[in-house]
């Protein structure tokens, strides 16, 4: 009998790079080598792209923020695979009052982890709320941004606290594109 080729997990990660989210999904429910190797690259991006996506990563970090004093009976550590951060979208999936509070412990489960964020993006949601936006400015959330390689930018901030910790904290960082300029409101008379 002859054996069948099987594909290693190089292959497979340079394969699943490739990947639409919709199809990384299905291969992860092929056998466990596929799923091993296709759920970090799942949980890479998870606030990235669909609210639904957003909202069901959100709720994982929620398990693991319950259960950070306790080991979590899931198969895998997903935030450590966090490497890019949509704060606009993770922003959205929290009601304005939660919001504050949520994000501090989930930046802060982050840092716990050793995380290292590679690319950051806020798009501008309108909402001027310096205080919410600029939570992942604080000191205690430098380890995550010490590896930044990609921002983007593109909501006002009252202050210039955001431009000085990117300065301060992303030493790696390749490409950065910012827009903070407040938005004008023009009166109708």
């Amino acid at each position: 009998m002859e054996a069948r080729p099987i594909l290693n997990a190089d292959v497979l990660e340079i394969i699943f790079k490739q990947l639409s989210i919709r199809d990384l999904l299905s291969a992860l429910l092929v056998n466990r080598l596929w799923c091993r190797e296709a759920v970090p690259i799942y949980w890479k991006a998870p606030f990235s792209y669909t609210e639904k996506r957003s909202m069901v990563a959100s709720k994982t970090y929620e398990l693991f923020l319950k259960q950070e004093n306790r080991t979590v009976s899931t198969l895998y550590d997903y935030p450590l695979f966090l490497k890019e951060l949509n704060f606009t979208n993770l922003l959205a999936t929290f009601g304005k009052y939660e919001s504050f509070i949520k994000i501090a412990a989930i930046l802060q489960m982050l840092t716990n982890r050793g995380v290292r964020l590679e690319s950051l993006i806020m798009d501008n949601t309108g909402a001027n709320n310096d205080k919410l936006y600029g939570s992942w400015t604080a000191p205690e959330y430098a380890s995550i941004l010490s590896s930044l390689v990609f921002v983007k930018i593109h909501t006002p901030f009252q202050k210039n606290k955001v431009v000085k910790s990117l300065a301060k904290n992303c030493t790696t960082l390749v490409c950065i594109c910012c827009d903070i300029r407040p938005i004008r409101t023009t009166s109708r008379e």
